[in-house]
């Protein structure tokens, strides 16, 4: 009789997560998982190739524009997300890991946002949805850019922006994130407005990026006269 492998499933865990992320993960992305992992040989870029499928199906029904399409395209749209969070737990416990696997989860991912915006603002075909969906588009892209900016080209490390001093707002970088957009999205869609998915995105996401360019420039600032301090002591 063969044996049963034992799985570390405490490798599942991330560091850094958003509410919405853990949620999603400890209702839906976990046990999936767990099952993949225990009853299956799936690899998790088959995962990832599935949650691609997802992605595009949902795109499309956005598109079409009616209540239960926009239902459906939300409703795979989330399905997309959590399948996101299985290949990567898949990846960690089974020690899959590969630089492959983590750009073609990343180059998915990128996209997502956009693609469904552009999708929703499209099927909703007013010309406040077009103006919403073009300003919540360009948030993510930016967020991204101007955060890996930063922590790459002028730090020369990637770890967390501090938020106030000695990271007294910490919480607020786990309020919002990419997972939040799919739960918005299915929330809105499933009461029909849409639009205010746009809405908040088009605001609050690009709030986000204006607001990381001034703590990004006053933890600049902090550091270096602490750094200027130092050099007068000395």
């Amino acid at each position: 009789m063969k044996k049963e492998q034992k799985y570390d499933f405490k490798r599942m865990e991330r560091e850094h997560e958003e509410m919405s992320a853990i949620i999603l993960e400890k209702l839906f992305a976990d046990p999936l998982a767990k099952l993949l992992i225990k009853h299956t040989n799936v690899k998790p870029n088959d995962v990832t190739v599935l949650s691609f499928v997802f992605l595009i199906m949902g795109s499309i029904f956005l598109l079409r524009g009616a209540y239960w399409y926009q239902v459906l395209g939300a409703t795979f749209a989330l399905i997309y997300i959590i399948l996101d969070c299985v290949d990567g737990s898949i990846a960690r416990v089974k020690d899959l890991c590969t630089k492959f696997g983590q750009w073609l989860d990343g180059i998915i991912g990128f996209v997502s946002h956009p693609l469904l915006i552009f999708c929703l603002a499209v099927g909703i075909g007013t010309q406040q949805a077009l103006i919403l969906g073009s300003l919540a588009m360009i948030a993510y892209p930016m967020q991204y850019l101007i955060t890996r900016f930063y922590k790459l080209d002028i730090l020369g490390k990637d770890e967390p922006i501090s938020i106030g001093k000695q990271g007294k707002y910490e919480f607020v970088r786990y309020l919002y994130g990419s997972t939040l957009f799919f739960l918005v999205l299915f929330i809105f869609v499933i009461i029909n407005l849409p639009i205010l998915v746009l809405w908040v995105f088009a605001v609050f996401g690009n709030l986000f990026w204006i607001i990381t360019i001034i703590l990004e420039g006053v933890n600049l600032k902090q550091f270096e006269n602490a750094k200027l301090k130092s050099t007068e002591k000395s």
